[in-house]
């Protein structure tokens, strides 16, 4: 059982009193009772001891119930005050307890009294835990307006414009201005201009993010004009009545080692940081009750501050934990450990598990007892969580590098390797013993050595720098294997210090490549005979009509000698017309060799304008004789394209071809096929040509490119085919797209060379 319940009982008679404690001893309650019967006796009794509950009849000679409640109001006590009496009017019952009175309970009614005073306990119960509560916090307003006042660091109140409503007296100190000097103007207007791109963004992400606390360095203007490094921590509580607004907490950093110091051992640096960490901060006293907690409680307790006050820290360790934790501070007790680390999990009243690692400080008496504690927590959930998805992430890659058909390698500054995967003695031969330490460049043909030295040396230079070679490399067996190595500057990477090489063999791709450009040059060789050979009547024509002049010519200039009437100067003007049609017919030729040569050249850089020109020039005879005008729109600002000048000039005239071919049952004053030439919105030459005649059925859009899919009754169906082909090895497209009136646009693209014309000439 508790202490007895003390009882004071105002009441003249003897009897009644004796009525009303042998009443109230009839309930659960223990109780030590005293009557009084007068204002003397009344008046001792109330100074002398401390009572429960006081129990008064309404009226006794020359001293009442009201002339006794504001007594004890008057010596500032706080105890139930129960009028017990006969039947008393309602209007003084209502007066009575206007005047503070708890209840009243009729003599004739006792029943009530028991359930009265249980019910008055209770409330004055809370009222006196309520007072205590308001006591602390008024303890702890003033403790923290004390650190505040006397801070060694500054500490700001911005609104959320960015105006300073408040600035502590340590910004004399620090930075030469008085409190009030600072109150009013912007924060901003203090910042060098250099910083403000990465302290405005800061406080903008302060007032967006309410949960955020942001921590920026800048340079501060000094009262003096000098410029002061300061670093500060910013927490929105905006939405705390308390304080609305962007508490800032900022420091001079010029001695960061210094000033860190200061703030262990500084009580008032530590409640800064208290308030703008987002480390769980506690003080326990020495039975493990909660002393204080900053707002981090919120988060890992699912508290606020003041929730928290004089619960037991350990109703929030995880159960799992609590005999670890037990044990472990048993063990600091006994040896006086100062200063440890823990790590636990903690569990939030709605049972959210979080872990933290904590720092703590023992503070002792002299007779070596634990007075108190104060912890800093520090939440490592997430790198808890971390942690173990790097460590499954770690064993995912493992398992995929060892596993990889590549060949991964690490190599150091100087290209010596430190780590080969097992791929290396599968697909070079060597184990790894024979080449971890060895230098990777002495591997490496000596005609592709130097070249992929210099590409490392250079990417040495830049983190992060990423970059492809394709080199030849010896194999154990004393061949070389192409290989394709992709290298990642990691040097700095303290997880792996080096440059990482990924690689593969791609002999036979080469092989295979090289094989298919021979098969795509012969096939496109062969387009072309069959093109020129199409196009021998045309041709023919082409020639006839300058070796016809020339034959007319010289036949009138024989003539003219043989008859010996001629005059010198019209002689040579004749002579001159055999000349033009002489290199007319050579340049005939000279377009049909180039278009037939069977190795088409490397790329170079090339004007598509002339390209365009050249091939209009070989199928001007058959556009002429099908009364189909060719129309040049070409952009005079042309950036040349890397290409093989033979190649896209036989898909310039196939596309002609294709489209006159398909223009040919079309009347001659509504055939027309346009030549235009410009850049597209990637960048890109492009080139489309365009012709009024049939189309092509629907459907067949993408057939059209189909090996051996034609719509002409002689065609063999390789023309598109080969062109696509051609335009893709360039790095291009082509495609077709029927026009909206009649007929098709076919149009390809060449990215642009990266070369002059004069580079490649």
């Amino acid at each position: 059982m508790g202490d007895p319940l003390r009882i004071l009982i105002l009441e003249d008679s003897e009897d009644d009193a004796a009525l009303v404690l042998r009443e109230v001893s009839r309930g659960e309650l223990s109780i030590v009772g005293e009557r009084v019967s007068c204002a003397e006796t009344m008046s001792a009794a109330i100074r002398g001891s401390d009572w429960d509950i006081i129990i008064a009849d309404y009226a006794l000679p020359g001293f009442t119930a009201l002339q006794a409640m504001r007594m004890v109001q008057d010596a500032g006590l706080d105890v139930p005050f129960i009028i017990v009496s006969g039947q008393i009017g309602e209007d003084a019952a209502v007066e009575l307890m206007k005047a503070g009175a708890s209840d009243y309970v009729a003599k004739d009614r006792l029943g009530r009294l028991v359930p009265a005073i249980e019910r008055e306990l209770r409330e004055a119960k809370v009222r006196r835990e309520r007072r205590e509560a308001e006591v602390a916090l008024r303890e702890s307003e003033e403790r923290f307006r004390s650190l505040v006042k006397n801070s060694s660091d500054i500490i700001t109140v911005l609104s959320a414009e960015g105006t300073i409503r408040y600035s502590s007296l340590s910004t004399g100190r620090i930075l030469g201005y008085g409190p009030e000097e600072m109150v009013g103007r912007s924060a901003f207007d203090f910042v060098h201009p250099d910083d403000l791109e990465a302290v405005l963004p800061a406080f903008a992400r302060v007032i967006q993010k309410p949960e955020t606390v942001i921590t920026v360095e800048y340079r501060f203007l000094h009262a003096d004009g000098t410029w002061v490094p300061i670093e500060s921590v910013g927490s929105n509580f905006l939405g705390d009545p308390s304080i609305r607004g962007i508490v800032v907490n900022s420091r001079d950093v010029t001695d960061r080692r210094q000033a860190e110091a200061a703030l262990r051992e500084s009580e008032e640096r530590y409640r800064e940081f208290i308030e703008g960490t987002e480390d769980l901060v506690t003080q326990v006293d020495s039975r493990g009750q909660l002393m204080f907690v900053n707002h981090v409680s919120r988060r890992v307790f699912g508290l606020p501050p003041e929730a928290c006050v004089g619960l037991s820290s350990l109703e929030f360790i995880h159960p799992d934990d609590r005999e670890a934790t037990a044990r472990m501070y048993i063990e600091w007790t006994k040896r006086r450990a100062r200063h440890v680390t823990l790590e636990n999990r903690q569990v939030s009243r709605s049972g959210q598990v979080r872990s933290l690692l904590w720092t703590i400080n023992l503070h002792y008496d002299e007779q070596g007892n634990v007075t108190s504690f104060n912890s800093i927590g520090r939440d490592i959930t997430e790198r808890k969580h971390a942690e173990q998805d790097i460590q499954r992430s770690e064993q995912h890659f493992r398992s995929l590098v060892e596993n990889s058909t590549d060949i991964i390698s690490v190599l150091d500054e100087r290209g010596a390797l430190t780590y080969v995967s097992p791929p290396w003695e599968k697909l070079l031969g060597y184990t790894k013993d024979e080449v971890l330490g060895r230098n990777v460049f002495e591997l490496l043909h000596a005609e592709d050595r130097q070249e992929v030295y210099d590409a490392f040396a250079r990417g040495n230079r830049i983190p992060g720098h990423v970059e492809t070679r394709v080199f030849r490399f010896l194999h154990k067996d004393g061949t070389y294997r192409v290989m394709e190595a992709t290298g990642t500057n990691l040097l700095e990477d303290s997880a792996v210090k080096g440059v990482v090489i990924n690689a593969r063999d791609i002999t036979e791709q080469r092989q295979s490549e090289v094989l298919a450009q021979q098969r795509q040059a012969e096939l496109a060789h062969a387009a072309r005979l069959s093109t020129v050979g199409e196009m021998t009547s045309e041709l023919a024509h082409e020639l006839g009509q300058p070796l016809t002049a020339i034959a007319g010519y010289a036949r009138s200039c024989v003539q003219r000698m043989q008859s010996g009437n001629y005059q010198p100067e019209r002689l040579l003007a004749t002579m001159e017309k055999v000349a033009v049609q002489s290199e007319r017919a050579g340049e005939v030729i000279h377009n049909i060799r180039a278009f037939l040569r069977k190795d088409p050249g490397p790329k170079v850089p090339t004007d598509v304008n002339e390209i365009v020109r050249d091939a209009v020039a070989l199928v001007r005879h058959e556009s002429n004789s099908l009364r189909h005008p060719i129309e040049l729109n070409l952009c005079r600002e042309l950036l040349p394209v890397k290409a093989v000048r033979i190649e896209i000039e036989q898909v310039v005239v196939n596309l002609v071809r294709n489209g006159l071919e398909a223009m040919r049952d079309t009347e001659p004053r509504d055939a027309r096929l346009s030549i235009t030439t410009g850049r597209n919105g990637g960048g890109q030459i492009e080139v489309a040509i365009a012709d009024r005649g049939t189309g092509f059925a629907e459907g067949t859009q993408e057939r059209l490119f189909s090996p051996f899919f034609t719509t002409k009754p002689d065609g063999m169906g390789m023309g598109l085919a080969i062109s696509r082909r051609i335009i893709e090895a360039h790095g291009g497209r082509l495609s077709a797209w029927p026009n909206r009136n009649r007929g098709v646009t076919f149009t390809f693209t060449l990215p642009v060379s990266n070369w002059s014309l004069d580079d490649g000439a």
